[in-house]
């Protein structure tokens, strides 16, 4: 019988499940938008607007990407790890669920900044996590596989 403490302290299942969990964190940024593109030229008849407005989700996501990474950093340094990951999840999820019931472009585009924030924690945590545990070159392989994966299968590039 082999002596796993030593090399899992906290035990295998718990790197595995760690693992897992980083990789299905950092989905979250792909997500916002390649779940977003094959759906372009319906919500351009639904909204009744341009492409290049419908467009401006893309942006509004990216752009809430971005600025939550900027903001919300330093404010998990300050708070922890766990308390901002679970607020931006369940901001991400109001974000989403919100968005469903638009009335217009606008308030969708502003839903779509919304996931875009909540998404970004995902970014900077699984990284951090990742480095901090010892797991992060194991994260990183299967992060590129499950995006690729989630790519082919929701009709993204």
């Amino acid at each position: 019988m082999e002596n796993t403490t030593a090399t899992y302290p906290h035990g295998k299942n718990y790197y595995i499940f760690l693992v897992a969990y980083l990789v299905g964190l950092s989905a979250f940024g792909s997500f916002v938008n390649d779940m977003y593109l094959p759906t372009l030229p319906e919500m351009t008849r639904y909204f009744q607007c341009p492409v290049s407005v419908i467009q401006l989700g893309l942006t509004m996501g990216m752009l809430g990407l971005g600025i939550g990474q900027l903001i919300l950093g330093p404010v998990s340094d300050k708070y922890g790890r766990k308390p901002v990951l679970m607020t931006t999840m369940t901001i991400f999820i109001i974000g989403a669920v919100v968005s469903i019931f638009s009335p217009d472009i606008h308030f969708f585009l502003g839903c779509r900044f919304v996931q875009g924030i909540g998404a970004s924690c995902g970014y900077f945590q699984r990284s951090s996590a990742g480095k901090n545990n010892g797991t992060y070159r194991c994260h990183q392989r299967l992060c590129t596989c499950f995006r690729t994966g989630a790519r082919r299968h929701s009709g993204g590039c």
